[in-house]
Order: C-alpha cells, then sequence, then structure tokens
C-alpha cells in the first residue's frame, strides 16, 4: 500500500470505516491514541463513550480529548473493530489535504508494520514465529508505553558525546527533537554560528522557546551501532523527555514495527 507524504513529512495513508466510508488518516507513531475528525464521527455514526482520554503534549501541557469506538476500521488487510479513538476539530488538515483522523500504535497493537520510508509503502507482514530468525538488518527493543487507549514507544540513542538518551518514536515530528539541556552537553552555546532560536506561541497558549543546530557527528541507535546518521538538524526545546526521534531519521530506512514483540527493525533499502 502506498501513501502520500502531506505537509512535509506525515504519512497520509488511505482508510475505510465500516463497509463503505473512504478517507484518509495520517500514520503517526507519536500521536499516543487514534484521532477521528468531529465531522467523520458525526457521519459514520460514531457513539461517545462517556470517557475522555488525557495526554500530554512533549512539552508537557495535558490535552483531553472526548472518546469514541468506531465501529470498523480498516488499513488494507488489516482491520479492527470497536476502535477507541479521540474526538478532535481537522478541519484545517480535512480541507488542506483531506486528512479526517490519525492512527496511532494502538492500531497495531496486535500486528506488526513496515513503512517503507525511502519508498513510501506501507505493508503488514505476518508476525513471525517467536523461534524465526529476523529478516531484517538489525533489530532493537522497544519500551511500550500503554495507557487506556494511549500506546507509545520508546528506545535509545547514542549521542556523539557518548550519553544515552530515550527516545520516544515520532513520525509525527520531522527532525529530531532532544531536551534543550542536551545542547550544551553536545558542546553547543546558544549564542554560538548556526545555532538559531526560535520562540513562540503553541495552539495551546503554550509559550515556547526552540533552538536549531545542526550535529555534525554521528547520532545512532544504542543497541544497533550501525544504524547511525551524522549531519542531522537537531531542534531543541525543553520537553518531559529526552527525545523524539522523528521522520527525518525514520525514513531513510524501512522501518519494522512489531508492538507485540516490543521490538524495532530498521532495513536499509537495497
Amino acid at each position: 500500500m502506498r501513501f502520500e507524504r502531506v505537509a512535509g513529512h506525515l504519512a497520509a495513508v488511505p482508510v475505510q470505516l465500516g463497509p463503505s466510508i473512504e478517507t484518509r488518516f495520517v500514520l503517526d507513531t507519536g500521536i499516543g491514541v487514534n484521532l477521528i475528525s468531529s465531522a467523520l464521527a458525526t457521519r459514520i455514526g460514531a457513539h461517545r463513550t462517556g470517557a475522555t482520554h488525557t495526554g500530554r503534549r512533549m512539552s508537557g501541557q495535558a490535552i483531553s480529548v472526548p472518546l469514541v469506538a468506531i465501529p470498523r476500521l480498516s488499513m488494507g488487510p488489516h482491520h479492527r473493530d470497536h476502535v477507541p479513538a479521540g474526538i478532535l476539530d481537522l478541519a484545517g488538515l480535512s480541507a488542506q489535504f483531506g486528512v479526517e483522523g490519525f492512527l496511532s500504535l494502538q492500531f497495531f497493537d496486535g500486528t506488526a508494520f513496515t513503512i517503507g520510508g525511502p519508498g513510501r509503502t506501507i505493508s503488514l507482514p505476518q508476525r513471525p514465529p517467536a523461534d524465526t530468525e529476523p529478516t531484517a538488518s538489525c533489530e532493537v527493543p522497544l519500551r511500550v508505553d500503554r495507557d487506556g487507549p494511549s500506546v507509545s514507544a520508546f528506545t535509545d540513542l547514542r549521542l556523539p558525546n557518548g550519553r544515552r538518551a530515550s527516545v520516544e518514536i515520532d513520525s509525527g515530528s520531522d527532525s529530531l527533537i532532544l531536551n534543550a539541556g542536551f545542547l550544551t552537553d553536545l558542546g553547543l552555546r546558544t549564542d554560538a554560528d548556526g545555532v538559531r532560536t526560535v520562540q513562540g506561541t503553541d495552539e495551546t497558549g503554550y509559550a515556547y522557546t526552540r533552538r536549531f543546530a545542526r550535529i555534525s557527528d554521528p547520532v545512532s541507535l544504542w543497541d544497533a551501532p550501525s544504524i547511525s546518521q551524522r549531519d542531522l538538524d537537531v531542534m531543541f526545546q525543553e520537553i518531559i523527555y529526552d527525545g523524539l526521534l522523528g521522520d527525518a531519521f525514520l525514513r531513510r530506512y524501512d522501518v519494522t514495527y512489531d508492538i507485540p514483540r516490543s521490538r524495532m527493525a530498521f532495513a536499509t533499502p537495497p
């Protein structure tokens, strides 16, 4: 199955709701909970469960969404019934890109799937038996965090100074994002040439300071040093994690997410 990149880096995938409604969702490994637009929820007759889910943005603000159960949601051959999703106003994304929801890792909690970054494809391989050798070039462990209807996954990076950073796998972000404290750890100064500072306010009213710099030395996966990249553009901000591993790093590989086995595999495309 092919996907389209919208807004620069988001993977928009075709989905089907119920027997006949076709639309597009963004596949976002860092969103936590599935999301559906309020307009689409009304169109498919999804009923609110009466529950809400509260998650936290990377900068710490709590965001609460009312929950619905999508009767049936399909992406290619993979489908699930009674899929939990938060309702959110997605009118802007819908108007501009034809996107009416987000798929999180929760939708794939029972199956492995592969995002072929360079080829812009998504496949759903059969889950191999436990004693089968992996066919991908490198596997790394995931720490899977489940919070009600939310599923997130983390792995570790080795930074150029040898520090270990626990990062959320977040295909919904573009750049590698690191906590602001790593800026000086990596020998950078806020007033140095090549360090750009941006201040602003996000849609929740949170005032942020972001600094952008290029790291010339390699950043690699802690458990797979051969998966390594140089000259990465990095955003530094005060966040609640060590960092987030974004699409700019991930899309150079065919990446398999196996949430049931708490593993992630990287293969270099031919």
